[in-house]
């Protein structure tokens, strides 16, 4: 709390602010009243404390990856479960990729690799290939981050 004393002549106005308060000051020359100070209530630090939980969110986070390995898929779908060694507190952001593939140079190669489901402590793999793709073996990586 902050108490500000604001003299003007022949007057005194005592003016208490919450946390979140504002006071500024507007100087008018021209004015009977040269100095006009104004009181604006509003949550001006709630932007500020967010920028701050997150800093110390990020304080908290985890990181966590590995490879998976499909095996032969030829227009098919394959789903691999993946556990967290940790648990999350929240739902992760989870990024798969591929590192490996074995396809025909007879046939078009078509896959497509993704995360399913994903909670705190896991996530649905999910690769695929689709039409006449011949596939033999897919590899993929996973990173997962929270907190």
């Amino acid at each position: 709390m902050l108490i500000i004393k604001v003299k003007v002549p022949q007057m005194t106005e005592v003016v208490t602010l919450g946390d979140d308060d504002i006071i500024y000051a507007i100087l008018n020359p021209t004015s009977p009243t040269p100095l006009d100070v104004k009181i604006k209530k509003k949550n001006f630090f709630a932007p500020l404390q967010n920028q701050i939980n997150a800093l110390n969110n990020t304080m908290n986070l985890k990181v966590q990856g590995g490879t998976l390995s499909f095996g032969n898929l030829n227009g098919a779908a394959k789903n691999m479960s993946v556990v967290f060694s940790k648990t999350y507190t929240a739902i992760p952001t989870v990024l798969v990729s591929l590192f490996k593939l074995d396809s025909s140079v007879g046939s078009n190669t078509r896959i497509n690799v993704v995360a399913q489901n994903i909670t705190t402590t896991g996530f649905i793999c999910r690769a695929e290939t689709w039409s006449n793709s011949a596939v033999f073996d897919v590899g993929a990586t996973w990173i997962a981050f929270g907190i």
